[in-house]
């Protein structure tokens, strides 16, 4: 090796101060990718890099996850980056391959009886528990983002006699959802009694925040944090860790499934395509 790999070693831990461990595991990888190219770094080149992450995840001793893969690529990203600042090489082969894809893991759909503790614990007829009972009942039974959440208006929220939401999602298409009984009572109680007291700067935002924009002066409505914290703080209350706005989107589709729903009809309402 031009560079001994001890004074990237040496590096990572000094100037970078990675953790023991993620050093370690770098040290590792980059012998092992030693090992299989036997190439000089001058002489490595982004194929044998490529071919190196197809041999990982196809060799017969314990394949590697994608996640692992990734490990070894950054590895090899930063060790080149070294070399180039150690005047080694002009080029760093490894920057233009893209990471492996990493399998999403579906978060896990509430059980009946947490959603019994969450409703119960939501009960409360001040703004802000009217406010936090609709959003959740418009997350879990709309099937709602975040987003689509945040962005709705009022005349979004009155579409069709107050019977459905009016919802822009991704790519800018627009679908109705259906209101249940229960959400649509709660709806008109939060905009009978309760909206004004979060509206400020008189809004058309289903769920103003109370803020203004510093820039345009503009209303804001509720941000996508606050509702993720919102929600969180709910989980919490019933005892519910990590309760988060996707939680609530994919038990609704999970449990309409299970009660023997149509798939395309739960794609409908979810946006899909």
């Amino acid at each position: 090796m031009l560079v001994p790999l001890p004074l990237f070693i040496e590096h990572l831990c000094v100037v970078r101060g990675l953790a023991e461990n993620t050093v370690e595991a770098y040290a590792r990888d980059l012998k092992i990718f030693q090992a299989f190219c036997g190439a000089m770094e001058e002489d490595v080149r982004a194929e044998d890099i490529r071919a190196y992450l197809r041999h990982l995840s196809m060799r017969d001793e314990k394949p590697c996850r994608p996640a692992t893969q990734a490990r070894h690529l950054s590895a090899l990203r930063q060790f080149f980056q070294f070399l180039i600042e150690s005047e080694v090489i002009q080029q760093n082969p490894a920057v233009d391959i893209e990471m492996p894809k990493q399998a999403q893991s579906l978060p896990k759909a509430l059980g009946q009886g947490q959603l019994g503790v969450l409703v119960e614990a939501l009960a409360g007829e001040t703004s802000k528990s009217v406010r936090l009972r609709l959003i959740f009942q418009l997350l879990y039974g709309c099937g709602l983002r975040v987003s689509e959440l945040c962005n709705l208006t009022l005349s979004d929220a009155t579409a069709e006699d107050g019977k459905f939401l009016r919802i822009l999602g991704k790519g800018g298409k627009s679908r109705l959802v259906p209101l249940g009984e229960i959400a649509a009572e709660t709806l008109q109680t939060y905009l009978k009694q309760h909206r004004n007291t979060f509206n400020k700067y008189g809004s058309d935002w289903l769920f103003p925040s109370g803020r203004k924009s510093g820039k345009t002066g503009k209303a804001l409505a509720l941000s996508r944090i606050q509702v993720w914290n919102l929600m969180k703080q709910a989980g919490e209350g019933a005892g519910i860790k990590n309760l988060h706005p996707h939680v609530l989107r994919h038990s609704f589709a999970t449990h309409l499934l299970e009660n023997d729903a149509d798939l395309r009809a739960v794609q409908l309402m979810l946006g899909h395509s």
